[in-house]
């Protein structure tokens, strides 16, 4: 994939350097409960590839009903007091990949190589973190002591360590580069130029978004490393650690 990426990948494996992860829509699949759930409160009709701005008040069919942002935090709230936000799905391949970069250690909560830094807060969902554990556990991930709730995540990963990160969010990665960690970025529709920007995006807030991309884009090869998903990734571990005849 890129030896930049081999070398950390490598050290990751061998010598025990650390590494971070965000959860939604990296760890797991948030985007279709968040997506639904968006519907739902709005009454709107987003498809899969719609939501293609982080700040989801932006998007055309929300903004056009309330682009209030304490709207939002409503609809967040009711999303988050359904049973099935303790129930929403790891992406394919993420465990995978956890075992493969963690070793023996993937069985071990609260050890020291591997952070998990979300930006969820009571503020967003109640009892967020109670929630957030028993989603983790919900798919067989017994990290509790492992998960930092804290929006500054390049502040944590830095204190931490961390000697990469991944990371779906542009704004939150572009961050993460200018304090010198390297990000990881599954591909989102938010996080890449797409044809339904100029569809579900004002002219300003389409181009706001471009600007953004095409500063993240600079580092690409050197601190940005871009991929499909995590059955890719798993795929590309495998092939690190055959080649370079690894053990962890």
């Amino acid at each position: 994939m890129n030896n930049l990426l081999d070398k950390i990948i490598i050290d990751i494996i061998q010598k025990d350097n650390r590494f971070g992860m965000d959860i939604d829509d990296v760890i797991l699949n948030f985007e279709p409960y968040f997506r639904n759930g968006l519907n739902d409160y709005y009454e709107t009709d987003l498809k899969k590839g719609d939501i293609v701005l982080y700040d989801v008040t932006k998007i055309l069919p929300i903004k056009e009903k309330t682009g209030d942002i304490k709207e939002l935090y409503k609809a967040l709230k009711r999303m988050g007091n359904k049973i099935e936000f303790t129930q929403i799905p790891i992406n394919e391949g993420v465990d995978d990949s956890l075992r493969l970069l963690l070793g023996k250690k993937f069985f071990n909560d609260g050890n020291d190589k591997f952070l998990i830094n979300t930006s969820r807060s009571n503020e967003l969902y109640d009892d967020a973190e109670i929630k957030t554990y028993e989603n983790l556990r919900f798919n067989g991930f017994s990290y509790d002591n492992n998960i930092i709730f804290d929006p500054d995540k390049h502040y944590v990963a830095k204190a931490f360590g961390a000697k990469i990160f991944f990371e779906d969010s542009p704004t939150a990665a572009l961050r993460m580069i200018e304090h010198n960690i390297p990000v990881v970025m599954p591909a989102q529709s938010w996080n890449i130029k797409t044809p339904r920007d100029i569809i579900f995006l004002d002219k300003k807030d389409a181009e706001n978004k471009h600007k953004l991309i095409n500063r993240l884009n600079n580092y690409e090869g050197t601190m940005l490393f871009r991929i499909r998903d995590f059955v890719e990734f798993g795929e590309y571990l495998k092939n690190v650690i055959k080649t370079y005849r690894l053990t962890s």
